[in-house]
């Protein structure tokens, strides 16, 4: 009777065990977003931080009420402010969650400020400022724009 009772017994542990290891199991995790327009705009976002987050906040967003072409329009924004935006483009790049929610795509571009820029407009000013930085003086009977011209082409290279 003794035997009887062990392997009724080492049955009940194989049970428990059999429960315990289909608990061990790995869970499938869901994907973050099933939602394939976001997937497009998280894809060009340039900074890839809190995308359940990011979400969140463009499923809240009503596109019904922003009017016709407003998801092309954030798209656009986007990629217009990676290429143009002086903040995005020296890394000060909000995250996607934070452009979302205080709708950045309708905030003015930081244009970056070339070089050329910066050259005084006044052609005095511009000869000693030139000067200043290396380049030569203008020519005998060669005209301010063609100087302006020349030393804005010297001081971009």
């Amino acid at each position: 009777m003794k035997e009887l009772d062990l392997w009724q017994r080492l049955d009940q542990i194989e049970e428990k065990l059999d429960l315990l290891l289909a608990k061990k199991k790995p869970v499938q995790r869901k994907p973050v977003s099933e939602n394939t327009k976001f997937d497009a705009f998280w894809k060009i976002y340039p900074l890839k931080k809190g995308k359940k987050a990011a979400l969140s906040a463009y499923n809240r967003l009503k596109f019904s009420g922003m009017g016709v072409g407003a998801y092309d329009l954030i798209l656009r924004d986007v990629s217009n402010r990676i290429e143009n935006d002086a903040q995005w483009i020296a890394g000060y790049i909000p995250h996607a969650s934070t452009y979302l929610n205080g709708e950045r795509w309708t905030d003015e571009i930081t244009l970056v400020t070339t070089k050329a820029e910066t050259m005084p407009k006044d052609n005095d000013d511009l000869v000693a400022w030139s000067v200043g930085k290396g380049f030569r003086n203008p020519a005998p009977g060669e005209s301010f724009s063609e100087y302006r011209r020349v030393v804005a082409q010297l001081y971009r290279t």
